[in-house]
């Protein structure tokens, strides 16, 4: 395992904490039909429980599920940027063999496309002409925001799981994030208003590649899911690379899952989040490097 982090990030690479160390080794550990559930804070490392397996010898090729675009474009380019052998499982790619450019060891998939009907038959397709009913599969999950009170009862219920799972926690608050409530009077133009101010307060205070994002419920001309691939990623290249007009960009729940995005300092909810889930993980864009607030 040491070694093959330290092809990922150099000879000084360390693990960044003992529970990411204790997920990679429970990962590395499964046996036939095993799932483990790793639950570690935003920015603590969850993407190297997929791509270390992907640079190490006689694992296989694994399948990676993502809920959102955005993040299965990071993610893809991140992997390849650190020399994983990756590719990005498209819907063309389901027109018969010569559909696949080649095999890979890490896949990257959208959660939409797993559940569609092409999919499966491609995937049943592969059990019956290659065989592969007789090799038994491994799970792996991994978030920052699984509540407790209701893990085990989901993972029963949805993912008939026949046995307990491996279960790896670790504290996911984070200390270099501070949180602040502000009261504005009601009325859609007073909510405008006052995130403009909050905006420009944070503003004045952000230097070099520092950034912010607003999220919103609505999903009008912000970055959301709903977006066409290339529209969505002309936005958020844009405002990575510091070629929008603004250090800001708004945003629905379509950028606030896994994305790594350095340099975030701010993050502003114009609106109530939909839940407690969907806070922790927009908030967990921000502060995501040592030394960032």
């Amino acid at each position: 395992m040491t070694d093959g982090l330290r092809r990922l990030f150099g000879p000084k690479a360390t693990w960044q904490s003992n529970k990411q160390a204790e997920s990679m080794r429970s990962i590395m550990a499964l046996k036939a039909d095993q799932t483990a559930i790793h639950v570690l804070p935003t920015g603590a490392g969850k993407s190297i429980l997929f791509m270390l397996p992907a640079v190490m010898q006689d694992t296989g090729t694994s399948i990676m599920v993502v809920p959102f675009v955005a993040l299965m474009d990071d993610l893809v380019a991140r992997a390849t940027d650190m020399g994983v052998d990756c590719i990005r499982y498209r819907s063309w790619m389901n027109s018969g063999r010569e559909g696949m450019p080649r095999a890979a060891r890490l896949m990257v998939v959208s959660a939409d496309m797993v559940s569609s009907a092409e999919f499966s038959g491609r995937m049943s397709h592969c059990y019956h002409e290659y065989g592969l009913p007789g090799y038994a599969g491994r799970a792996t999950w991994a978030t920052a925001v699984w509540l407790p009170v209701v893990l085990e009862d989901w993972f029963r219920g949805e993912m008939l799981a026949k046995s307990a799972a491996v279960m790896v926690r670790d504290r996911t608050d984070k200390a270099n994030c501070g949180y602040e409530v502000q009261q504005v009077k009601p009325g859609r133009d007073a909510v405008e208003d006052g995130t403009v101010e909050v905006i420009q307060q944070l503003d004045r205070h952000m230097t070099g590649c520092q950034k912010g994002v607003i999220y919103c419920r609505s999903k009008s001309q912000f970055h959301h899911s709903g977006m066409s691939e290339k529209n969505g990623h002309e936005a958020r290249a844009a405002w990575i690379e510091g070629r929008h007009t603004s250090r800001w960009i708004a945003a629905t729940t379509g950028l606030g899952t896994g994305i790594a995005i350095e340099g975030i300092v701010g993050v502003v909810h114009m609106e109530k989040p939909y839940g407690l889930v969907d806070f922790v993980q927009q908030t967990g864009r921000g502060g995501r490097r040592a030394g960032e607030v």
